[in-house]
Parts: C-alpha cells; sequence; structure tokens
C-alpha cells in the first residue's frame, strides 16, 4: 500500500496525503505543483482501507435514515454471503477525501468494473454513506423507540466520527458499520452488487459517479415500469 510514488521527491502514500493537507491553499508554485502531481497519482490508485465482519444482511444508506419503517423508501437492504470484507476506493479527482466510488469485496475475491449489476438507488442527505450490519439497524430501531435522545445522540457520533478524514483514514466502527464521504455531498447514488457462481452476493459497489437517475430508468423500463 505504501509503495513509493516518484516525481522528483519521494513520497509514500501516507505522507502524499499528509503533505497535501497541511499544504492546500498556500500559494507557492512548487508546491502546488507537486501537489497536483501527487493528486494526479493517487487518482489512479485503488485503496484497500481495512477489513469488516459483515452478516448476512446489510444496510446501505445514510445514518440520519436509520430509524423505524425508512429502509423502504431510502435505505437498500441487500442480502450477502457473510464474511470479512474489505472496504476499497477510487478517489475523486483532485481531491484526498472523496471518493467516486467505493467497493466493499469478500476478502480473498477479485473484481472488475464488468462484474457488477445495478439494483437501485441510496438517498443521502447529509453527505455521508454508511453501511450497516442488519443487527445494528434494528438495535438502531430500538433505540429510536426507546430513546429519541440518545439516538440522535448516536446519529451524530456515527456521522461525524470520519470528519476531516481522508479517504485512506480507517473508517470502521466497531465491525458494526463503515461510513465515507460521498463524491457529491446529497442526493441519490446508485448502487451495485457483485455474485458469485451460486447467485450470491459478495460485493457491493456504491458508485458516486454513475447516472443514478438514468440508471434507475433503464431498469423499470426492463421492468416495464413507469417512472414517477
Amino acid at each position: 500500500m505504501y509503495d513509493k510514488i516518484n516525481i522528483n521527491l519521494d513520497f509514500t502514500i501516507k505522507e502524499a496525503f499528509n503533505f497535501i493537507k497541511t499544504t492546500r491553499g498556500l500559494s507557492n508554485k512548487k508546491i502546488k505543483t507537486i501537489n497536483n502531481k501527487l493528486l494526479d497519482m493517487l487518482y489512479k490508485i485503488e485503496f484497500c482501507n481495512s477489513l469488516i465482519e459483515l452478516e448476512d444482511k446489510v444496510i446501505v444508506g445514510d445514518a440520519c435514515f436509520l430509524f423505524k419503517n425508512s429502509k423502504d423508501e431510502l435505505l437498500k437492504e441487500i442480502e450477502i454471503v457473510p464474511g470479512k470484507y474489505e472496504y476499497n476506493i477510487n478517489l475523486l479527482r483532485n481531491c484526498i477525501n472523496r471518493p467516486r466510488n467505493i467497493v466493499i469485496l469478500l476478502e480473498n475475491e477479485t473484481y472488475s468494473n464488468l462484474d457488477f449489476q445495478y439494483i437501485g438507488n441510496v438517498f443521502v442527505g447529509s453527505g455521508t454513506l454508511c453501511v450497516f450490519n442488519n443487527s445494528f439497524y434494528k438495535k438502531m430501531n430500538s433505540l429510536y423507540e426507546e430513546d429519541k435522545d440518545k439516538f440522535e445522540l448516536k446519529v451524530e457520533e456515527i456521522l461525524f466520527s470520519n470528519e476531516n478524514a481522508t479517504a485512506i483514514d480507517k473508517q470502521t466502527i466497531d465491525n458494526k458499520y463503515l461510513i465515507s464521504d460521498t463524491a457529491y455531498g446529497d442526493g441519490w447514488y446508485a448502487v451495485f452488487v457483485k455474485k458469485n457462481n451460486e447467485g450470491k452476493i459478495i460485493g457491493i459497489k456504491i458508485d458516486f459517479e454513475a447516472d443514478a437517475e438514468e440508471l434507475l430508468f433503464e431498469s423499470l423500463n426492463k421492468k416495464g415500469e413507469k417512472r414517477c
């Protein structure tokens, strides 16, 4: 992960992120040149942040919508092969804390973009997307019913746990959920899945640059449904 990047100066990837963070906004032309070259290099690299233990059912969406009965409209429930999953990201161009996509893949599996099929969209209203184990989702539902103040505090803790984090900072929390900024803030984002030879899901991809509305339109056309 920390291979050297040669741009006349040698940087590890971690050093490159830290250099960009601490020098952003400076007017020095040489520093700007180094930053641009580092950003261009980082854009071409896929990062594996960490492993997360996922159950046989996960919820994809915004932590703001963890309350009861919101799932059908705002969150995506996905049945998967349980196990350890790798959290991979590709960066948005010229940005170190916003991914252009997130790929969650069963450990030791490989993929290409062609492996994934579109299954629908999720809505983000806080600029932050999360993936939760279903048991954590149920726990938050119970908390919402029992004590809404504690529920709100927990949601705030989730949403701000990655504040000021770069894209390679660890963003999994107690193996219960993972959290990331979106590429473009609030809105609808497309969700894809990868299946194994038995037709079971072993990968999830959230693509922040895909045209979510057009993909939904095409999907509804294939099913013979009308778009609202």
